[in-house]
């Protein structure tokens, strides 16, 4: 009888120990599970957190700010770049000598200049939609300047350009379909973290804010380490995803303020 009390006692608090480590071990499970969604480029991020610093972080944080906290008048400008450029100086200096190059009157361009000088002045609190007209037909004259000292630069633009990037690129390569599969995949939903999906989709020359070239470094990195070892799926594979965000920073809503 005492044998199977003993008995009896020793299984019960050995379900009890179980239960008891069964959260502890659930925790475990979801840390390790975790750990596998972070890829070789999300480690490349935190490693640009750690090499920005508090300090660049904020710098950050204080751009994305600032661009959220335009008036929507602006936000909604055509060709706002131009505009953004009341807040610096080099930049203002570049436009102006773009509109020196065009190809009209010295009437016209002292006209141009004077009503983008006008546009700076009163950015970004005094700016209404009876400015829209004037960055109409200012904008795309200093896009063709700009664009002449580099002839191969341009607005091409489709929904499915990621594929076909990423499938020409590898020019004629018999794994180029695996590289065109996976170069749109960036954009689903479900790829990255909520709060980078768009930063790292982003980069502007003007203040170097945004994470695509990070993004794009970390999976042609990590193509190579693949190629390295005989591994020439996976290595397309991260060639398309890496193509994704270099692609990316060719289409203005990816990289406001880039025109310079």
């Amino acid at each position: 009888m005492s044998k199977n009390k003993i008995t009896i006692g020793i299984l019960l608090l050995t379900m009890l120990v179980g239960m008891a480590l069964i959260p502890s071990a659930m925790a475990f499970t979801e840390e390790q599970q975790t750990d596998l969604t972070k890829d070789a480029a999300q480690l490349k991020i935190e490693a640009l957190e750690t090499e920005l610093g508090e300090e660049g972080m904020k710098k950050v944080a204080d751009y994305l700010e600032l661009q959220a906290s335009l008036p929507d008048v602006v936000k909604r400008m055509p060709y706002r770049g131009l505009a953004f450029s009341a807040t610096d100086p080099e930049s203002q200096a570049i436009k102006m000598k773009y509109i020196d190059n065009f190809d009209v009157s010295k009437e016209e361009k002292e006209k141009y200049k004077a009503g983008l000088q006008d546009i700076w002045d009163r950015y970004p609190d005094k700016i209404t939609k009876d400015d829209y007209a004037f960055m109409s037909e200012l904008g795309p004259m200093i896009d063709k300047e700009a664009f002449r000292e580099h002839t191969a630069v341009g607005v091409k633009w489709a929904s499915s350009n990621h594929q076909d990037f990423a499938y020409y690129a590898c020019d004629g390569s018999a794994y180029g379909n695996y590289a065109s599969d996976t170069a749109d995949d960036p954009d689903d939903p479900w790829f990255e973290l909520p709060g980078y999906r768009y930063y790292n989709h982003y980069w502007d020359a003007d203040w170097h804010v945004g994470g695509a070239p990070t993004r794009c470094d970390g999976f042609a990195d990590t193509a190579q380490i693949w190629v390295a070892n005989g591994l020439l799926e996976e290595a397309h594979e991260d060639f398309g995803l890496a193509s994704h965000y270099l692609s990316d920073t060719g289409n203005p809503f990816h990289s406001a303020g880039a025109v310079d």
